[in-house]
């Protein structure tokens, strides 16, 4: 981790043999970007896409060890959606976790503090980053990625989206199976 910043959350981690995880929230409309494209000569390319208000918001969780889990919602992410989101995170991974996010007030709102002081902070520990330091966490990366180099033609989010939807619908439709998972990187759960 960055030297001096985080090292308060390193050592916690280390004393109590919990997992580090970066968590971050993002969101995106579901337009396609401006891409390069060709046309024969002296003609105006002309990209036909639906035109759609439509928006994805989504939270994410990075560990040490590369494992990255993410939930993608239609809503915006408030503080009761943050505290779904770290109950799966705590259902998910074992042990102790120690979560360091930045210092959005959906992550420090009564809905987590309350959360903690329902027992939560037994296994749960939440550190904030300092002010305007994304490079210090890691899943900011994620977001980056995802926003600047996937493809324009199948962005990220509808892939995500796509993939959720079809876990969600075929559990839907026979519960005791489950869906086969289209990333083994990624672990994608809806609210």
């Amino acid at each position: 981790m960055a030297g001096g910043a985080l090292a308060g959350a390193q050592k916690r981690a280390d004393e109590q043999g919990a997992t580090i995880v970066w968590v971050d929230d993002s969101g995106c409309y579901l337009l396609p970007r401006a891409v390069r494209t060709w046309a024969p000569r002296g003609e105006t390319p002309i990209l036909r896409v639906p035109l759609t208000r439509d928006h994805r918001s989504a939270i994410s969780a990075l560990t040490l060890d590369g494992r990255l889990f993410l939930q993608v919602r239609k809503d915006s992410y408030d503080g009761e959606a943050v505290v779904g989101f770290l109950r799966v995170l705590l259902r998910k991974i074992a042990g102790k976790l120690v979560v360091i996010w930045d210092g959005s007030p959906i992550h420090h709102g009564q809905v987590v503090k309350d959360f903690l002081a329902a027992g939560a902070a037994k296994r749960l520990h939440l550190e904030r980053l300092p002010g305007y330091a994304p490079d210090l966490n890691p899943d900011e990366g994620i977001w980056n990625y995802w926003s600047n180099w996937a493809t324009p033609v199948a962005p990220i989010w509808r892939i995500c989206v796509t993939a959720c939807d079809a876990r969600r619908s075929a559990c839907a439709t026979n519960p005791t199976s489950s869906a086969p998972a289209h990333n083994s990187a990624v672990t994608c759960f809806s609210s």
